[in-house]
């Protein structure tokens, strides 16, 4: 009887473990996607980029779609030229997006 305690408190325990790792996981990826939500602008660039809740965009008025993908990606589709993948990070009001030939910096607007 203590043993089939034990097997059952060891499944309830690593069942909440796995629940608060996927709600982590969730949240982190949710929050990029709502902190990403707005108007940039790079100076060095001299370019604007807003990005739409519906998962929609525009760079200087050329539309696209983006997404976040997983280790810290985002992919933009333009229908014109394809896709693009970027590295970014955010940083309180700073979104700094990387690919192979390019280091961009933007700010919130």
């Amino acid at each position: 009887m203590k043993e089939l305690l034990k097997t059952r408190n060891s499944k309830i325990g690593l069942g909440i473990v796995i629940c608060i790792v996927l709600i982590i996981i969730v949240l982190s990826i949710n929050s990029d996607e709502k902190r990403i939500i707005g108007t940039w602008y790079s100076e060095e660039e001299n370019q604007t980029v807003c990005f739409y809740e519906d998962g929609t965009g525009e760079v200087d008025g050329i539309p696209f779609e983006w997404i976040i993908l997983e280790d810290k990606q985002l992919k933009c589709t333009f229908s014109l030229f394809g896709s693009e993948v970027f590295d970014y990070q955010i940083t309180g009001s700073k979104l700094i997006l990387e690919d192979e030939d390019e280091h961009s910096e933007y700010l919130k607007q």
